[in-house]
């Protein structure tokens, strides 16, 4: 009961203590192993073993535990949420959110961060949006577009076998979206188990900008080009978590910082998936932002071939179309923070 164990140090801190220190707490609490969260169904998930296995990755991720004085009040929040009895969708996605989160080789600016603001992701309820109905309703029929296409699938699925073996069969007809809203921007989206969670809020501002370069059909179809880059890498993961049955697979030194020794290591999976689909990964806001440096015909194109004619574009040339690179996000997986 590692959640339980916290919460109980926590409370027994000094009035006067500024600091947490994990390794302390967790070689007093012997929390060497990572804890292992299987579901096969949404309704059997276990957010009480969720918060153990979020406590449980601290007590044992190095990226984490190299800055041991974490304030006392950056817990705040963690600590009130671990002691929380909610059992609700937004519980639900929080604690998945946090699962990620604390198998990430982050530093401790990033968990700091995201220590204070994760309970600011909030579920947005289709169709009692405002923006979300008006503006960002054609993402919703992508979303349903995409989970059946099976040039995507086949992407997702060979992605999946790299890591999991040919063995490996997929059930997209379940997979589920949710849009969030969250203070932060960059935070893109993450994976669940059998569903995906994508910030709504960076496609609502995409839209805004690059109507000031494009028409407004341009400006959807470079959105509708970025939600396929999310709705791959966030698929991606979840899949691969299905077929572990393990939201919390992945040990954090799998997916440790980049070095000449990991380096095979050096993408997560809903990375390589994008390299599989865009053969690199792409800003494509930061591309639209180009103008007319970005090759809107050949990417119409591109998009054609891929959603309509159902056939995959090997002919793509990245480096010939106009875009701008992503850099590599290497710390947060099952998470797009970009």
């Amino acid at each position: 009961m590692s959640a339980l164990a916290f919460t109980k140090y926590y409370e027994n801190l000094a009035y006067d203590e500024k600091f947490i220190q994990f390794n302390r707490f967790a070689k007093l609490n012997l929390i060497r192993q990572r804890v292992k969260l299987n579901t096969n169904f949404e309704t059997s998930f276990n957010i009480a073993k969720a918060k153990d296995c979020f406590v449980s990755n601290l007590c044992i991720n190095e990226s984490f535990l190299e800055n041991d004085r974490f304030t006392k009040d950056s817990f705040n929040k963690i600590y009130n949420f671990l002691k929380s009895p909610k059992h609700d969708e937004t519980a639900l996605a929080r604690s998945i959110f946090l699962v990620h989160l604390s198998k990430s080789s982050a530093d401790y600016l990033i968990f700091g961060l995201f220590f204070k603001i994760f309970d600011s992701i909030d579920l947005v309820k289709p169709y009692r949006d405002v923006d979300i109905n008006h503006e960002l309703n054609f993402l919703y029929e992508l979303f349903l577009k995409l989970k059946h296409n099976r040039v995507v699938q086949e992407i997702i699925l060979k992605t999946v076998q790299s890591i999991c073996g040919q063995n490996v069969h997929l059930n997209f007809n379940e997979l589920k979206m949710f849009f969030f809203k969250c203070s932060i921007e960059k935070l893109r989206g993450f994976a669940g188990i059998g569903r995906i969670y994508v910030g709504y809020r960076p496609f609502l501002n995409m839209l805004k900008e690059l109507t000031n370069f494009f028409p407004k059909e341009d400006a959807r179809l470079i959105i509708k080009l970025e939600f396929l880059r999310i709705f791959v890498n966030l698929a991606t993961q979840s899949m691969i978590r299905s077929v572990k049955n393990d939201l919390n697979y992945w040990n954090p030194k799998l997916f440790g910082k980049y070095n000449q020794v990991n380096k095979k290591y050096r993408l997560n999976i809903g990375n390589k998936a994008e390299e599989n689909l865009f053969r690199i990964q792409i800003n494509w806001f930061q591309s639209g932002l180009k103008g007319t440096s970005l090759k809107l015909d050949q990417w119409k194109q591109f998009y054609k071939s891929l959603i309509t004619d159902l056939v995959r574009p090997d002919h793509i040339k990245s480096e010939d179309m106009g875009i701008i690179n992503k850099n590599n996000q290497n710390f947060l997986m099952g998470i797009d923070f970009f």
